[in-house]
């Protein structure tokens, strides 16, 4: 039996599992709290005792529908997150009717990695990996009868390419010292780009039992794919801000996948120009300005030159052996 959510999960699976854990995942700005608000206002609606744990602040009392039925925690540090899930099943004892929301589960956890030095980060996300692990394991103990958790996780993870440079540089020198020959896999596994990446990884993904993955489609449209669930094949919904489903199913495909790309980076750098922070677009407004005052006769304005950033490029297996070798000598 699922539990009907009153959001646009249920066009896609009918509902959550009882007492199981959902990641939700997604780009910075795409809706995931938005969607774990609206899931627990129509879940207390029908009887539900919400446990919301904000860790970024985003959340207030006044979103929910009855505040009454909401305990909202704030966990500032990842000793405070650690400690109030450790408390879960004592909260949650006689409920057989709890919902339970991380928002997000791998915030602190995030900053705890990128706080320590580049090549420390890779054995920094291994130690608090356990650590991430036995929360959920807490999560998932505090869930009796029909309770349902949902825990929420940023989307990009420079702990990912930390993870990847690390066993790079491994199997780079078991390469060099011929007691591995490169294979199309090591190409997939260190080189070949991969867009999807949570905070947590395998850890995380194993851990939960249902996976949706939040789309940026335009400023008013998402998309909500389903990623991991046995009962129900990975289909797609658009959806708008209201929670209103738009047209039928549909399965990804990867022309469609590519375009979503394409919108989630514009959506980014939108977000960057409401923050102020300039963009190419601002820079071909001021030469039509400029275009103009030269036009009437007015002194050109100088303006800085502005540094020309050209994205990595992944090294190749070849570059790191090389790379193994210089640092060897």
């Amino acid at each position: 039996m699922m539990i009907p959510t009153g959001t646009p999960i249920d066009v896609l699976t009918g509902g959550l599992a009882p007492k199981t854990i959902t990641l939700i995942y997604g780009p910075t700005g795409c809706g995931k709290t938005t969607l774990c608000v609206r899931l627990v206002n129509n879940l207390i609606q029908r009887g539900y005792k919400a446990i919301y744990i904000d860790t970024e602040g985003n959340v207030v009392e006044e979103m929910f529908a009855k505040p009454e039925a909401v305990q909202l925690l704030y966990a500032e540090s990842l000793g405070e997150q650690t400690n109030i899930i450790k408390k879960l099943p004592e909260m949650t004892a006689g409920s057989l009717k709890s919902v339970i929301i991380a928002d997000t589960m791998t915030g602190h956890f995030h900053r705890q990695v990128l706080a320590a030095k580049d090549k420390y980060r890779a054995a920094k996300a291994v130690a608090l990996g356990s650590r991430l692990i036995a929360q959920l394991a807490a999560i998932r103990k505090s869930l009796r009868g029909d309770s349902i958790a949902v825990v929420t996780a940023h989307l990009r993870s420079m702990v990912g390419e930390s993870f990847k440079e690390t066993e790079a540089r491994k199997v780079a020198d078991l390469i060099r010292k011929g007691i591995h020959e490169p294979t199309i896999r090591d190409f997939e596994k260190f080189v070949a780009y991969d867009p999807v990446r949570w905070l947590g990884g395998q850890g995380l993904g194993m851990h939960t039992q249902m996976r949706f993955r939040i789309w940026i489609e335009s400023e008013d449209v998402r998309i909500l794919q389903l990623e991991k669930w046995p009962g129900a094949p990975p289909y797609c919904v658009r959806y708008d801000s209201e929670f209103n489903v738009i047209g039928e199913k549909f399965k990804m495909d990867q022309l469609t996948k590519m375009k979503l790309l394409k919108e989630e980076a514009a959506f980014a750098v939108q977000k960057l120009a409401e923050e102020g922070i300039p963009i190419e677009e601002e820079e071909e407004e001021e030469e039509e300005v400029e275009a103009e005052e030269e036009e009437k006769g007015r002194p050109k304005k100088k303006k800085a030159k502005r540094a020309e950033v050209t994205p990595e490029e992944p090294p190749s297996l070849d570059e790191l052996i090389e790379k193994e070798k210089k640092s060897e000598d």
